[in-house]
């Protein structure tokens, strides 16, 4: 989250963040948005709109739709 860099690393990033989805069994929409930072963050833009297409299942908030259409449009960029 680059509000809250805890992490410089994105790899601990996106290891920290894994194991938040892990322990709520993919059902935190927030955990998973973190996540879903996290690789957009280590540039992996496929895995950064799945997860968000999954928080936003259970929470579908304007916010994560909008960073859910950055994350395409970053995705597509790199096509």
């Amino acid at each position: 989250d680059p509000d809250d860099p805890t992490y410089t690393s994105v790899f601990e990033a996106v290891d920290h963040a894994t194991k938040a989805v892990q322990i709520t069994q993919n059902q935190n929409a927030q955990y998973l948005m973190g996540l879903a930072r996290a690789y957009r963050a280590a540039r992996y833009y496929d895995q950064a709109v799945e997860l968000a297409q999954k928080a936003i299942k259970i929470d579908p908030r304007d916010s994560y739709r909008k960073e859910l259409g950055q994350f395409e449009k970053l995705r597509d960029a790199g096509r």
